[in-house]
């Protein structure tokens, strides 16, 4: 159960009458009901009598006081229980928020505001009213005559509702100053104070089952008058008290709850990730699999690649590049200890890596409409979750795709990013859907002699990761030559155990997607 769902359920609880028991001896909710009728009553005949003692004042005689239009009093519309949303206690009463609060909305904001006649005064809006808080931070003001400063004050105890935006957002106006407010947020004054807490409750129950400003009873707007017509289940006035004290019990709970649900999503997130990086750093130090003594040595495999290479150097078939030729004499560094079948080595000893030539860089004019007028530009944006992505592509003319034929890109080939925020992001090449070169943000490693996905693992390892960060320069845009990448120290199995740890991280990675 989620933090909302279970907040929903003891809200629930508590307004139909479950959360606390029911005591006789409280009284009922028709008493209560009784003492704000009779409240209401007082208010109109103490209004009445202000009308008539400031007319008197003004000089007007019986005649034209007895045409002074009066307040009446209305006795509230009953609320039929056979069109209750659910069963309530026997002491409880089905009432509408109009029955119980004193309603009234704030001030229109327009363009001739600033005109208007009144002072200044600060404003609360939707923007400013959160559930249960407000955030006061830089309040605008406007301009209000004192009849609507009357009208358009909260004052402590009062009960905010939006009309906008969340609907139905509520707050109770809990500072020892009053405020203003704009026409989208309506003010509830209760007639004495005690049960504003409970109906707030209600409401963030009934907002929260999308029975404001959704479906259910069916309050599809907050328009005064669907505010006052919403129908509640209240309770006798000492069990609302025990009923709000229970549920701000409760309801920190459930926040707790709610921070520790958050607390684990996020370790739940992050877990899957974290156990890819522990496994690759059990590969790459010989620790994922155990070591076959019949799978020969990682030496005897490097000297046979090295002497193919040389032999391929002499023939002319393969002509180094400048940095090939400068990292040639580069010292190889044990970074940590390693079984005694694999060896240390330069990643220049086991592939070729090529990249853009910055002459051969390509401007607007080079790029194309689609893929068929040239070829693919594959950028870092193709390289999603260790896999190639081709759904959004830039395509450039063909014969800028001609122009370097060392970064023509075939399935087998190993991409890393170089350049940019996104540096190191390595991914192994595959069903591409057509001729594809690199932009100049990428490096293209190329004829790999050792197993293809054991070198993009080494790549991702934790330890080539932490080893890119040795060697890149720049902040604004960080970035690593391919110099640096060259000469980075990698550890290397016999070339059977390089296969079976491949097919082991291939396997546990499949288990660990599974938690996602």
């Amino acid at each position: 159960m989620t933090p909302t769902q279970l907040r929903n359920s003891i809200l629930q609880t508590a307004i139909t009458g479950a959360l606390v028991p029911q005591n006789p001896d409280e009284g009922s909710a028709e008493q209560l009901l009784q003492q704000i009728e009779d409240e209401k009553r007082r208010l109109i005949a103490e209004r009445n009598a202000a009308k008539i003692a400031a007319a008197r004042a003004a000089g007007k005689s019986e005649t034209e006081i007895k045409k002074i239009k009066l307040e009446k009093y209305t006795a509230p519309k009953p609320v039929n229980p056979e069109d209750a949303s659910f069963e309530i206690p026997k002491s409880w009463r089905w009432v509408r928020l109009g029955n119980i609060f004193m309603h009234s909305s704030g001030k229109q904001l327009s363009g001739t505001n600033a005109n208007s006649k009144g002072t200044f005064h600060k404003y609360i809006t939707t923007s400013n009213l959160y559930w249960g808080r407000f955030e006061l931070d830089n309040l605008k003001q406007m301009k209000f005559t004192d009849e609507e400063l009357e009208r358009c004050t909260a004052t402590y105890g009062d009960l905010l509702v939006c009309e906008g935006g969340d609907i139905g957002r509520s707050a109770i106006w809990n500072y020892d100053y009053d405020i203003c407010l704009q026409n989208h947020v309506h003010k509830l004054r209760p007639y004495f104070s005690d049960y504003t807490l409970y109906i707030f409750y209600v409401m963030m129950y009934y907002k929260g089952v999308n029975m404001i400003g959704g479906k259910g009873i069916g309050i599809q707007g907050l328009s005064a008058n669907a505010l006052k017509n919403i129908q509640l289940p209240l309770p006798p006035l000492s069990e609302q008290h025990r009923i709000v004290a229970k549920l701000e019990e409760l309801l920190s709970l459930v926040e707790e709850y709610g921070e520790a649900q958050t607390e684990l999503e996020v370790l739940n997130a992050a877990l899957p990730d974290k156990l890819k990086k522990s496994l690759l750093q059990q590969a790459i130090t010989g620790r994922l699999v155990p070591q076959d003594p019949a799978d020969g040595s990682a030496e005897q495999l490097l000297n046979n690649i090295i002497r193919e290479k040389q032999r391929q150097i002499k023939a002319g078939i393969i002509k180094l590049s400048k940095p090939e030729m400068k990292v040639a004499k580069t010292k190889i560094e044990e970074e940590f200890d390693i079984p005694n079948t694999w060896k240390w080595c330069l990643l220049a000893d086991v592939c070729r890596v090529f990249g853009r030539i910055g002459f051969r860089g390509y401007t607007k004019t080079d790029l194309v409409y689609s893929m068929e007028q040239g070829a693919i530009s594959i950028s870092p944006t193709n390289m999603v979750d260790s896999k190639m992505s081709y759904e959004k592509c830039t395509y450039i003319s063909e014969e800028k795709y001609l122009e370097s034929p060392e970064i023509m890109l075939k399935n087998g080939d190993v991409l890393i990013v170089k350049t940019g925020s996104s540096f190191g992001k390595t991914v192994f090449v595959s069903d591409l859907p057509w001729k594809a070169t690199i932009n100049p943000q990428l490096a293209i490693i190329k004829d790999i002699q050792i197993d293809t996905k054991y070198l993009v693992y080494v790549l991702q390892s934790p330890y080539a990761q932490r080893k890119y960060l040795d060697f890149v320069t720049g902040s604004a845009i960080p970035t690593f030559s391919q110099e640096a990448l060259l000469g980075m120290s990698i550890p290397l199995p016999p070339l059977p155990e390089q296969r079976r740890i491949v097919a082991k991280l291939e396997e546990m990675f499949a288990e660990i997607e599974k938690l996602r």
